[in-house]
Protein backbone atom coordinates (compact mmCIF):
# COMPACT_ATOMS: atom_id res chain seq x y z
CA UNK A 1 0.00 0.00 0.00
CA UNK A 2 1.06 3.39 -0.97
CA UNK A 3 -0.47 7.10 -0.03
CA UNK A 4 -2.05 8.56 -3.00
CA UNK A 5 -4.45 11.65 -3.05
CA UNK A 6 -7.18 12.75 -5.52
CA UNK A 7 -7.39 16.60 -6.24
CA UNK A 8 -8.79 19.10 -8.08
CA UNK A 9 -7.80 22.82 -8.50
CA UNK A 10 -10.81 24.83 -7.49
CA UNK A 11 -11.76 27.52 -10.32
CA UNK A 12 -9.69 30.53 -10.31
CA UNK A 13 -13.13 32.65 -10.95
CA UNK A 14 -14.10 32.04 -7.38
CA UNK A 15 -13.35 34.55 -5.16
CA UNK A 16 -12.84 32.07 -1.97
CA UNK A 17 -13.73 32.31 1.35
CA UNK A 18 -14.74 35.00 3.43
CA UNK A 19 -11.83 34.19 6.11
CA UNK A 20 -8.42 33.18 5.94
CA UNK A 21 -8.22 29.54 5.41
CA UNK A 22 -4.93 28.34 7.60
CA UNK A 23 -5.46 24.86 7.60
CA UNK A 24 -7.98 22.19 6.15
CA UNK A 25 -11.67 22.62 5.61
CA UNK A 26 -13.55 19.45 6.05
CA UNK A 27 -16.39 19.85 3.99
CA UNK A 28 -17.80 15.71 4.52
CA UNK A 29 -16.98 12.55 2.24
CA UNK A 30 -13.47 12.66 3.46
CA UNK A 31 -12.78 16.30 1.06
CA UNK A 32 -11.16 19.19 2.44
CA UNK A 33 -10.72 22.46 1.18
CA UNK A 34 -6.77 23.36 1.40
CA UNK A 35 -5.00 25.68 -0.03
CA UNK A 36 -3.32 24.47 -3.39
CA UNK A 37 -0.29 22.75 -2.79
CA UNK A 38 3.18 23.72 -4.05
CA UNK A 39 3.84 20.23 -5.27
CA UNK A 40 0.98 20.09 -7.87
CA UNK A 41 2.94 22.90 -9.39
CA UNK A 42 6.20 20.46 -10.06
CA UNK A 43 6.78 18.67 -12.99
CA UNK A 44 6.18 15.34 -11.79
CA UNK A 45 2.52 16.19 -11.52
CA UNK A 46 2.68 18.71 -15.17
CA UNK A 47 4.97 17.57 -17.29
CA UNK A 48 1.75 15.89 -19.61
CA UNK A 49 -0.40 18.60 -19.46
CA UNK A 50 -1.53 20.64 -21.92
CA UNK A 51 -0.96 24.97 -21.24
CA UNK A 52 -4.28 24.91 -20.73
CA UNK A 53 -4.19 22.99 -17.78
CA UNK A 54 -1.01 23.61 -16.50
CA UNK A 55 -0.96 27.57 -17.00
CA UNK A 56 -5.41 27.99 -15.86
CA UNK A 57 -6.44 25.27 -13.72
CA UNK A 58 -3.72 24.91 -11.48
CA UNK A 59 -1.27 27.94 -12.22
CA UNK A 60 -4.60 30.40 -11.45
CA UNK A 61 -6.12 28.50 -8.45
CA UNK A 62 -5.74 29.47 -5.08
CA UNK A 63 -7.41 26.67 -3.43
CA UNK A 64 -8.36 22.44 -4.04
CA UNK A 65 -10.63 20.29 -3.00
CA UNK A 66 -8.93 17.15 -2.12
CA UNK A 67 -8.84 13.99 -0.36
CA UNK A 68 -6.34 11.57 0.68
CA UNK A 69 -6.12 7.33 1.15
CA UNK A 70 -4.31 4.40 1.13
CA UNK A 71 -3.87 2.18 -2.18
CA UNK A 72 -2.25 -0.48 -3.75
CA UNK A 73 -2.12 0.78 -7.15
CA UNK A 74 -4.15 2.75 -9.78
CA UNK A 75 -7.17 0.88 -9.93
CA UNK A 76 -7.25 -0.77 -6.86
CA UNK A 77 -11.24 -1.87 -5.86
CA UNK A 78 -12.49 0.31 -3.61
CA UNK A 79 -14.08 -2.56 -1.37
CA UNK A 80 -16.88 0.08 -0.21
CA UNK A 81 -18.21 0.87 -3.47
CA UNK A 82 -21.71 -0.63 -4.28
CA UNK A 83 -21.45 -0.60 -7.82
CA UNK A 84 -20.93 -3.91 -9.79
CA UNK A 85 -17.65 -3.77 -11.20
CA UNK A 86 -16.63 -1.90 -8.18
CA UNK A 87 -15.45 1.53 -8.49
CA UNK A 88 -11.15 1.92 -8.13
CA UNK A 89 -10.58 3.73 -4.86
CA UNK A 90 -9.24 6.76 -7.68
CA UNK A 91 -12.39 7.04 -8.92
CA UNK A 92 -14.34 6.19 -5.62
CA UNK A 93 -12.09 9.77 -4.63
CA UNK A 94 -13.34 12.01 -7.79
CA UNK A 95 -17.16 11.03 -6.72
CA UNK A 96 -16.20 12.07 -3.27
CA UNK A 97 -15.14 15.18 -4.40
CA UNK A 98 -18.09 15.38 -6.95
CA UNK A 99 -20.51 15.39 -3.81
CA UNK A 100 -18.94 17.65 -1.33
CA UNK A 101 -18.68 20.62 -4.24
CA UNK A 102 -22.28 19.41 -4.78
CA UNK A 103 -22.82 19.94 -1.00
CA UNK A 104 -21.08 23.12 -1.33
CA UNK A 105 -23.22 24.74 -4.01
CA UNK A 106 -26.73 24.00 -1.64
CA UNK A 107 -24.70 26.04 0.97
CA UNK A 108 -24.42 28.65 -1.18
CA UNK A 109 -23.93 28.85 -5.23
CA UNK A 110 -20.86 30.08 -6.25
CA UNK A 111 -17.84 29.52 -8.57
CA UNK A 112 -16.71 26.60 -5.91
CA UNK A 113 -16.25 24.13 -8.68
CA UNK A 114 -13.49 21.78 -10.61
CA UNK A 115 -12.45 21.35 -14.07
CA UNK A 116 -9.38 18.58 -13.55
CA UNK A 117 -8.92 15.60 -11.23
CA UNK A 118 -5.40 14.34 -10.36
CA UNK A 119 -4.75 11.57 -9.04
CA UNK A 120 -1.00 10.98 -7.70
CA UNK A 121 1.21 9.01 -5.87
CA UNK A 122 3.53 9.65 -3.20
CA UNK A 123 6.75 8.16 -3.91
CA UNK A 124 9.86 8.56 -1.78
CA UNK A 125 8.18 11.56 -0.67
CA UNK A 126 7.80 12.97 -3.60
CA UNK A 127 3.71 13.27 -5.71
CA UNK A 128 3.76 11.84 -8.71
CA UNK A 129 1.04 11.75 -10.84
CA UNK A 130 -1.03 8.69 -12.20
CA UNK A 131 -4.20 9.89 -14.13
CA UNK A 132 -5.12 13.02 -14.70
CA UNK A 133 -8.22 14.42 -16.66
CA UNK A 134 -10.68 16.86 -17.54
CA UNK A 135 -14.46 16.92 -16.01
CA UNK A 136 -17.56 19.67 -16.40
CA UNK A 137 -17.52 22.18 -13.73
CA UNK A 138 -20.61 23.43 -11.38
CA UNK A 139 -21.07 26.81 -13.22
CA UNK A 140 -23.27 29.07 -11.27
CA UNK A 141 -26.16 31.00 -12.27
CA UNK A 142 -24.72 34.49 -13.41
CA UNK A 143 -26.46 36.28 -9.87
CA UNK A 144 -24.50 34.12 -7.81
CA UNK A 145 -21.35 34.44 -9.82
CA UNK A 146 -19.58 36.58 -6.89
CA UNK A 147 -20.89 34.53 -3.97
CA UNK A 148 -18.18 33.88 -1.40
CA UNK A 149 -18.78 31.13 1.48
CA UNK A 150 -18.35 31.49 5.11
CA UNK A 151 -17.39 29.57 7.83
CA UNK A 152 -21.30 28.63 8.42
CA UNK A 153 -21.60 27.80 4.72
CA UNK A 154 -18.68 25.46 5.29
CA UNK A 155 -20.36 23.96 7.91
CA UNK A 156 -23.77 23.52 6.55
CA UNK A 157 -21.84 21.88 3.46
CA UNK A 158 -20.33 19.31 6.10
CA UNK A 159 -23.71 18.27 7.35
CA UNK A 160 -25.89 18.32 4.06
CA UNK A 161 -23.17 15.87 2.77
CA UNK A 162 -22.67 13.75 6.14
CA UNK A 163 -26.86 13.09 5.47
CA UNK A 164 -26.52 12.71 1.82
CA UNK A 165 -23.47 10.22 2.66
CA UNK A 166 -26.33 7.91 3.73
CA UNK A 167 -28.61 7.83 1.33
CA UNK A 168 -29.86 4.89 -0.61
CA UNK A 169 -29.28 5.35 -4.96
CA UNK A 170 -32.77 4.40 -4.95
CA UNK A 171 -34.36 7.20 -2.70
CA UNK A 172 -35.98 10.24 -4.30
CA UNK A 173 -33.65 12.65 -2.84
CA UNK A 174 -30.64 11.33 -3.99
CA UNK A 175 -31.80 11.14 -7.69
CA UNK A 176 -32.55 14.69 -7.32
CA UNK A 177 -29.42 15.48 -6.36
CA UNK A 178 -27.47 13.60 -9.19
CA UNK A 179 -29.83 15.21 -11.26
CA UNK A 180 -29.00 19.00 -10.03
CA UNK A 181 -25.72 18.11 -10.64
CA UNK A 182 -26.15 17.11 -13.87
CA UNK A 183 -27.66 20.35 -14.62
CA UNK A 184 -25.38 22.64 -13.19
CA UNK A 185 -23.01 22.08 -15.31
CA UNK A 186 -24.92 23.11 -18.23
CA UNK A 187 -24.39 26.52 -19.68
CA UNK A 188 -27.26 26.12 -22.29
CA UNK A 189 -30.37 27.84 -20.39
CA UNK A 190 -33.02 25.05 -21.87
CA UNK A 191 -30.96 21.82 -20.23
CA UNK A 192 -30.09 23.44 -17.34
CA UNK A 193 -33.48 24.20 -16.42
CA UNK A 194 -35.34 21.35 -17.33
CA UNK A 195 -32.95 19.23 -15.51
CA UNK A 196 -33.64 20.95 -13.05
CA UNK A 197 -37.55 20.60 -12.78
CA UNK A 198 -37.31 16.88 -13.54
CA UNK A 199 -35.03 17.21 -10.12
CA UNK A 200 -37.91 18.37 -8.76
CA UNK A 201 -40.22 15.97 -10.03
CA UNK A 202 -38.55 13.74 -8.56
CA UNK A 203 -39.08 15.02 -4.83
CA UNK A 204 -42.90 16.85 -5.53
CA UNK A 205 -44.11 14.81 -8.68
CA UNK A 206 -47.29 12.57 -7.80
CA UNK A 207 -48.03 9.55 -8.84
CA UNK A 208 -50.85 10.27 -10.20
CA UNK A 209 -50.14 12.12 -14.20
CA UNK A 210 -53.75 14.15 -13.51
CA UNK A 211 -53.36 17.58 -12.99
CA UNK A 212 -49.24 17.43 -12.61
CA UNK A 213 -49.05 21.09 -12.70
CA UNK A 214 -51.21 22.09 -10.19
CA UNK A 215 -50.13 19.14 -7.76
CA UNK A 216 -46.39 19.19 -8.09
CA UNK A 217 -46.74 23.36 -7.67
CA UNK A 218 -48.60 23.27 -4.58
CA UNK A 219 -47.10 20.75 -2.63
CA UNK A 220 -43.44 22.15 -3.30
CA UNK A 221 -44.88 25.47 -2.58
CA UNK A 222 -46.38 24.14 1.25
CA UNK A 223 -43.06 22.26 1.64
CA UNK A 224 -40.42 25.10 1.43
CA UNK A 225 -42.92 28.00 3.00
CA UNK A 226 -41.42 29.10 5.68
CA UNK A 227 -45.16 30.36 7.05
CA UNK A 228 -48.83 30.09 5.22
CA UNK A 229 -48.35 33.27 4.40
CA UNK A 230 -45.71 32.61 1.44
CA UNK A 231 -47.54 29.92 0.41
CA UNK A 232 -49.55 31.50 -2.43
CA UNK A 233 -46.40 33.47 -3.71
CA UNK A 234 -44.53 30.00 -3.69
CA UNK A 235 -47.47 28.77 -5.55
CA UNK A 236 -47.68 30.80 -8.61
CA UNK A 237 -43.73 31.11 -9.02
CA UNK A 238 -43.40 27.39 -9.01
CA UNK A 239 -46.71 27.05 -11.33
CA UNK A 240 -44.93 29.77 -13.82
CA UNK A 241 -41.49 27.69 -13.31
CA UNK A 242 -43.34 24.36 -14.69
CA UNK A 243 -45.93 26.07 -16.93
CA UNK A 244 -42.25 27.60 -18.76
CA UNK A 245 -40.68 23.88 -18.52
CA UNK A 246 -43.83 22.45 -20.83
CA UNK A 247 -42.96 25.18 -23.09
CA UNK A 248 -39.54 23.88 -23.10
CA UNK A 249 -40.90 20.58 -23.54
CA UNK A 250 -43.10 20.63 -26.20
CA UNK A 251 -41.79 21.85 -28.83
CA UNK A 252 -39.14 24.95 -27.84
CA UNK A 253 -42.64 27.42 -27.39
CA UNK A 254 -40.56 29.32 -24.40
CA UNK A 255 -38.59 31.11 -27.03
CA UNK A 256 -40.60 34.54 -26.89
CA UNK A 257 -39.25 34.92 -23.32
CA UNK A 258 -36.88 37.93 -22.93
CA UNK A 259 -33.49 37.53 -20.71
CA UNK A 260 -34.98 38.83 -17.53
CA UNK A 261 -38.17 36.40 -17.03
CA UNK A 262 -35.97 33.74 -18.57
CA UNK A 263 -33.17 34.53 -15.71
CA UNK A 264 -36.22 35.32 -13.10
CA UNK A 265 -37.70 31.67 -13.42
CA UNK A 266 -34.31 30.04 -13.77
CA UNK A 267 -33.28 31.81 -10.05
CA UNK A 268 -36.52 30.87 -8.74
CA UNK A 269 -36.07 27.08 -10.03
CA UNK A 270 -32.80 26.64 -8.17
CA UNK A 271 -33.89 28.43 -5.32
CA UNK A 272 -36.95 26.16 -4.94
CA UNK A 273 -34.27 23.12 -5.57
CA UNK A 274 -31.91 24.67 -2.75
CA UNK A 275 -34.87 24.96 -0.47
CA UNK A 276 -36.16 21.57 -0.58
CA UNK A 277 -33.13 19.59 -0.70
CA UNK A 278 -31.47 21.87 2.24
CA UNK A 279 -34.59 21.15 3.97
CA UNK A 280 -35.08 17.08 3.47
CA UNK A 281 -31.12 16.82 4.31
CA UNK A 282 -31.59 19.05 7.63
CA UNK A 283 -34.03 16.61 8.97
CA UNK A 284 -34.15 13.04 9.31
CA UNK A 285 -37.72 12.64 9.86
CA UNK A 286 -37.73 13.78 5.92
CA UNK A 287 -34.73 12.06 4.92
CA UNK A 288 -37.22 8.94 6.40
CA UNK A 289 -40.31 10.42 4.35
CA UNK A 290 -38.78 11.20 1.11
CA UNK A 291 -36.63 7.66 1.03
CA UNK A 292 -40.44 5.82 0.41
CA UNK A 293 -42.53 6.51 -2.47
CA UNK A 294 -45.65 6.15 -0.70
CA UNK A 295 -44.60 7.39 2.63
CA UNK A 296 -43.80 10.54 0.10
CA UNK A 297 -46.79 10.49 -1.65
CA UNK A 298 -49.11 11.07 1.84
CA UNK A 299 -46.89 13.11 3.42
CA UNK A 300 -46.97 15.67 0.61
CA UNK A 301 -50.76 15.03 0.22
CA UNK A 302 -50.90 15.37 4.05
CA UNK A 303 -49.22 18.93 3.56
CA UNK A 304 -52.01 20.34 1.21
CA UNK A 305 -55.15 18.70 2.78
CA UNK A 306 -54.34 17.85 6.50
Amino acid sequence: MSRWATIAPVNSEWRGPTFEVTGPIDIGWGVHLILLPSWLRQPSITRYMSWVERERYIGEAKFALAIEYDAASLGDPDPLSTTRPPLSKQDGAAEKLRRANLALWLARPSWAGFQMVISAQQDQGDWVQRQMYETPTVRPFERDAKNTLSRADFDLAKKLGDAASALSIKASTWIAMMLLWRALAESWWESRYLLLWVALEALFGSGNPSETTYRLSQRLAFFVAEDHSRVRDLYNRAKAGYSARSRVVHGFQHLSLDKEKADDLLADTEFFVRAALCKILMDAGHLHTFAGKQRREDFLDGLVFG
